[in-house]
């Protein structure tokens, strides 16, 4: 892709996402409590121990794109549930739970 491509379609995606939030305000109200002790925001924390390397790799990633791990891992998580949910429903996952036996193929 040619340097005048890249930034034409940089300069179009920094429009279509000028004013939406990149959750840094959203991250700085739950990290001192304040949405929580309100009572407006239900929060659980869902944080399992990485590897130092992906903990790194992630790090580096979103001070690059200016990113917070929250709205990153929130819709990393969102789309994977979103993915396996349609796997579920096409392959019938609970098929055989339901007691039917169906015919091989």
């Amino acid at each position: 892709m040619s340097f005048f491509d890249q930034y034409i379609q940089h300069r179009v995606l920094s429009f279509k996402f000028l004013n939406v939030d990149n959750g840094k305000l959203f991250d700085h109200l739950l990290d001192s409590g304040q949405l929580v002790e309100t009572g407006s925001v239900d929060v659980r924390n869902v944080c399992r121990k990485l590897s130092v390397e992906l903990a790194e790799r992630l790090d580096n990633t979103l001070s690059v794109i200016d990113m917070s791990k929250r709205q990153f891992i929130e819709m990393a998580l969102i789309e994977a549930l979103d993915k396996v949910d349609q796997a579920v429903e096409s392959l019938d996952a609970f098929q055989f739970h339901r007691g039917e036996q169906g015919e091989a193929e």
